[in-house]
C-alpha cells in the first residue's frame, strides 16, 4: 500500500483561507480542528499504513497521508471537519466518489549476477530474480508475490571478435527456471558450456 499525500485547507464565505492563528504550540485535543477520513464505499478499507486523520496547522493546512488496501472500482470516500471528536455541522463533509484502484504495479528484476563468468564454472554469485514493486522501486514484499510466477533464463551468445559466428553447442547449464513463490529466487548451479568456433 503506497500512502498519497494531500494538503487541505478551508476558505471562508468571502473565498479566503481560514487559518488558526491561536493553534501554536500545545493544543488541547478538545480544540484542536481536524479532518477525519472514511471509507463510505468500495471493496476494501484504509490501509495499514493510513493516518486517518490529520490536524489543522496555524497556516490552515492538514496534511493528510492515506492509502487504500485493496484494489478496485466505486470507492466513495469522505472528509468530515471536526473539533475534537464532534463534527462541523456548520461544514458539509466532502464527498469524493467513483474512484477506480488499480493493481499493485510489479515487475521481475536481477538483483545479483556475477560480473564475469568462466565456461563450464559454476556462477558466483548466482543469478538472484526479484518480484520487484515498482511503486515503491523495491523489492516486493512476500505478501504482494502472485501465485504461479515462473522465471525461466535463456542464454544468447553475442560475437565479441569479429568472425567468431558459430555458437553451435553452446549452452547455460543449471536451474534454468525458478518458481518465484518469495520475494526473491537464485538460479543455483548455473554455468556457460561449449565454445564460439571462429571462422
Amino acid at each position: 500500500m503506497v500512502p498519497l499525500s494531500f494538503k487541505f485547507h478551508m476558505i471562508d464565505q468571502n473565498g479566503d483561507q481560514i487559518t488558526f492563528p491561536g493553534l501554536v504550540g500545545t493544543v488541547d485535543p478538545a480544540d484542536q480542528w481536524i479532518i477525519a477520513i472514511e471509507v463510505i464505499s468500495g471493496p476494501g478499507n484504509l490501509g495499514d499504513n493510513a493516518a486517518g486523520t490529520c490536524s489543522f496547522a496555524a497556516d490552515g493546512f492538514c496534511d493528510l497521508e492515506m492509502s487504500l488496501d485493496t484494489a478496485g472500482d466505486d470507492y466513495v470516500l469522505n472528509f468530515t471537519v471536526k473539533v475534537g471528536d464532534s463534527a462541523v455541522t456548520t461544514l458539509n463533509p466532502l464527498q469524493i466518489a467513483e474512484i477506480n484502484l488499480g493493481g499493485r504495479p510489479l515487475s521481475v528484476k536481477v538483483t545479483e549476477q556475477p560480473l564475469i563468468g568462466q565456461k563450464g564454472v559454476t556462477f558466483d554469485p548466482a543469478i538472484t530474480v526479484s518480484v520487484w514493486d515498482d511503486a515503491l522501486d523495491q523489492k516486493a514484499s512476500a505478501s504482494l508475490v502472485p501465485s504461479g510466477v515462473t522465471c525461466t533464463l535463456t542464454l544468447t551468445v553475442l560475437a565479441v571478435q569479429e568472425g567468431e559466428t558459430d555458437t553451435a553447442g553452446t549452452s547455460l547449464d543449471g536451474t534454468l527456471s525458478v518458481d518465484v513463490d518469495t520475494s526473491s529466487k537464485s538460479h543455483e548451479n548455473l554455468a556457460a558450456e561449449g565454445k564460439i568456433s571462429t571462422t
